[in-house]
């Protein structure tokens, strides 16, 4: 028998998660992580802990509810508080046919990732990495959606401002070395929801035969905003 320790489940085998092309950003987003607060602390583990003894034992009725995958685009307090609601009604019912204690558990307010039984989707003979919730990739059934992008925002300056994007540059770039880099790009086109971000600017770049892309950028440095000749 192995001996347990808080980072043990490491060593255990591991199924249904996305597959990140940079660990030197995945391993710089998860160092920030940890030092964050924790976002269930250890009283509420265990006040749960033991009401699920209760359910176990026949002393009280478990009741979950939530959406097997939130979005982005319908996230909103007015989205938690109807489900909320429903859960409530639901238990109130529950209560009172059942005779006993009901303990509510909610996914929801966080529900952004989403565990698929297969790394693909096939649909009318076109193959692409399978959704897995808008912390990863967009639902929409596309390269562009399917695949890992920054969520990049471009200063042009002037009355133009400062316009979002989502770009597939994740293989060279990270949030980091992006800071301060001039791009080349266009702006002159409706603004696009890619995986649950308005795309407001189309950054420029050379795909390279692995389908890396290398940003296209000016030489020497020039002022933002101008137009592309």
């Amino acid at each position: 028998m192995s001996i347990w320790s808080p980072s043990s489940w490491r060593e255990k085998p591991i199924l249904q998660q996305p597959t990140y092309p940079n660990q030197e950003e995945l391993e710089s987003v998860l160092a920030e992580l940890k030092n964050y607060p924790p976002l269930v602390f250890a009283g509420e583990a265990r006040s749960l802990k033991t009401q699920l003894a209760n359910v176990a034992n026949g002393k009280a009725f478990l009741l979950q509810g939530g959406d097997c995958a939130e979005s982005f685009a319908e996230f909103h307090p007015d989205n938690i508080r109807d489900t909320f609601k429903v859960i409530l009604q639901m238990a109130l019912i529950l209560t009172f046919s059942a005779a006993l204690p009901v303990v509510k558990v909610g996914r929801i307010a966080g529900q952004f990732s989403k565990p698929r039984s297969s790394p693909i989707e096939i649909k009318d003979g076109k193959e692409l990495p399978a959704y897995l919730g808008d912390n990863i990739n967009g639902i929409e059934f596309n390269e562009k959606a399917r695949k890992p992008s920054l969520v990049v925002e471009i200063d042009l300056g002037g009355k133009m401002g400062i316009k979002k994007s989502s770009a597939q540059i994740t293989h060279f770039y990270n949030e980091e070395n992006l800071k301060g880099k001039q791009v080349i790009g266009v702006c002159n086109f409706q603004e696009k929801n890619i995986a649950g971000v308005k795309s407001q600017f189309l950054v420029l770049g050379a795909l390279e035969e692995d389908g890396k892309v290398v940003l296209l950028h000016p030489s020497p440095p020039t002022k933002n905003g101008l137009k592309i000749a």
